[in-house]
């Protein structure tokens, strides 16, 4: 392989597929066993500067070839393959977020971090973080929490008015988000269970499967979308409009 060739990798964040990559600097090293002893045999590196042929960004990969990467079947060399910044197929990209504090996009961007390194109790942290550094910047201490039965039932009072209580845990500001109007009630409620996750994660040390998780960062950028870019684009475009006329 050499400078100019063409090489087919998984792609940056904007393509998130295996794309074509050019590449644009190459240096490649051979070490063997008598210059260096814990090597076996010998192992060649390469390390390479490549630019993607769609939306022209630049990164990094790494080739690590050595006698255990001998495919007996193949009869070749199957290079270990590292790729910086890191990504692969089943990684997710930053969405964009309009209108995000930075306190809360330096959090989400760490916690889709965690997730692509597959630290999965910590991205459930980060995950609650987020819920929970939303409602502060909302300014929800709490809010009116129905008392429900062991069967999830509402307690009603003698007078036949639903039994509640104020509490300022993060189940009261997630019903205060829309007790002040921030989400709709149907919203709102799908973030209980990032709570109960967030629990049973930081508090219980279980690990949430990955489908658990992506589904819980697809339900927190949602929230973040609906409370923060939705109402940014929104006033961007009126600013537009005035502006035209």
């Amino acid at each position: 392989m050499a400078v100019g060739d063409k090489i087919r990798v998984h792609g940056c964040a904007d393509c998130n597929c295996r794309t074509v990559h050019q590449v644009v600097a190459e240096y490649r090293e051979t070490y063997r066993q008598e210059d260096h002893p814990q090597i076996d045999a010998f192992a060649t590196g390469t390390w390479q500067v490549i630019q993607c042929a769609g939306c022209e960004t630049a990164s990094f990969r790494e080739l690590w070839e050595s006698p255990d990467d001998y495919d007996p079947e193949g009869q070749r060399m199957i290079p270990r393959e590292h790729l910086y910044p890191q990504r692969s197929e089943g990684m997710l990209p930053l969405k964009r977020i309009s209108g995000l504090p930075p306190r809360l996009n330096r959090i989400y961007r760490e916690t889709i971090e965690t997730f692509n390194n597959e630290q999965l109790t910590l991205c459930t942290g980060g995950v609650r973080a987020i819920l929970e550094g939303l409602c502060q910047d909302r300014g929800v201490e709490g809010g009116i929490v129905p008392i429900r039965n062991q069967d999830g039932i509402q307690q009603i009072n003698q007078d036949g008015t639903p039994m509640e209580r104020r509490t300022t845990n993060l189940e009261g500001m997630i019903y205060g988000l829309h007790q002040r109007g921030i989400l709709g009630q149907q919203h709102a409620e799908t973030l209980h269970p990032l709570r109960i996750l967030g629990n049973a994660a930081l508090h219980e040390l279980e690990q949430p499967s990955v489908a658990e998780l992506r589904t819980a960062i697809d339900i927190i950028e949602a929230t973040l979308i609906s409370v923060y870019s939705v109402p940014h684009d929104a006033a961007a475009l009126r600013a537009m409009r005035e502006d035209r006329v």
